[in-house]
């Protein structure tokens, strides 16, 4: 599509440019499915800081505050429908859990891999994040 439409400043990379990481040649969906929590845990592992204090970062860093909130917002409303209240599920403990998601969606935002610019970060987080629902 970015070809297509003359995007000549659009790159993608590939899972498996991103690190050694073992895939085949061909990724269909269900391989990509199938392999996307390894692989979310590999980038997590070899790029990730495990000092980082993500409430801290909330609380001082307006745009961090900004991308939470908005998180939270979008799981609210998504997630409602995959896990309904009732059951066991209190709305407080809806909430509490959707404010934990956010903070994991935002520290797979903080991983850093060096022979990547910062924004392309944010699309590989949020594609990694919503694909392996």
């Amino acid at each position: 599509m970015a070809v297509q439409k003359r995007f000549n400043h659009i790159e993608f990379s590939r899972l498996k440019d991103l690190g050694n990481f073992p895939l085949p040649e061909k990724i269909e969906e269900i391989t990509y499915v199938a392999n996307a929590t390894n692989f979310r845990r590999f980038i997590m592992n070899k790029y990730g800081n495990d000092n980082l204090d993500i409430d801290y970062e909330i609380t001082t860093k307006p745009d961090t505050q900004m991308t939470y909130l908005g998180y939270r917002r979008f799981l609210e409303s998504d997630l409602k429908f995959i896990f309904p209240l009732g059951n066991g599920r209190s709305g407080h403990g809806y909430k509490r859990d959707v404010k934990y998601l956010a903070k994991q969606m935002l520290i797979r935002g903080y991983v850093s891999i060096p022979q990547l610019p910062p924004f392309d970060l944010l699309i590989i987080a949020y594609l990694v994040s919503c694909l392996a629902k």
